[in-house]
């Protein structure tokens, strides 16, 4: 299984959009091995819909291990600094895992991506 660590930059892909995904921090907590990333260099999600294309970034996503290993494609470079953005919503999610009130990600990177992408967008429907 490809191993990660913190700074390296993956990209990863749909059928119409892809991404860059930066690894900020990797560990194992309830049960499960798992990955954190900064999402950026967006092309194609929002497209579909009404709104403009998404570019991002998104500075925190936590996926299980497996689930970003089965979708990110290529290593583009492995000595990233990772953006202090990630550390703030790292820090929250990390204290709320360990409490028991937060989870993560176990579907693919884009798939995660274009559901972040229709909630902002269902949400400026809105306004």
């Amino acid at each position: 299984m490809t191993e990660f660590a913190i700074g390296q930059e993956w990209s990863f892909a749909s059928q119409d959009a892809s991404g860059k995904a930066i690894v900020g921090d990797v560990g194992h907590d309830m049960g499960i091995d798992w990955v954190s990333v900064y999402v950026h260099n967006l092309s194609g999600f929002g497209a579909n819909t009404q709104q403009d294309d998404f570019a991002g970034p998104i500075t925190h996503m936590p996926f299980e291990r497996k689930a970003f290993a089965d979708s990110v494609d290529s290593l583009l470079a492995a000595d990233k600094t990772v953006p202090e953005s990630f550390f703030v919503g790292f820090r929250t999610w990390r204290d709320e895992l360990v409490a028991g009130d937060a989870g993560w990600f176990d579907i693919d990177v884009a798939r995660a991506v274009e559901m972040i992408v229709d909630t902002l967008n269902s949400r400026k429907s809105v306004q």
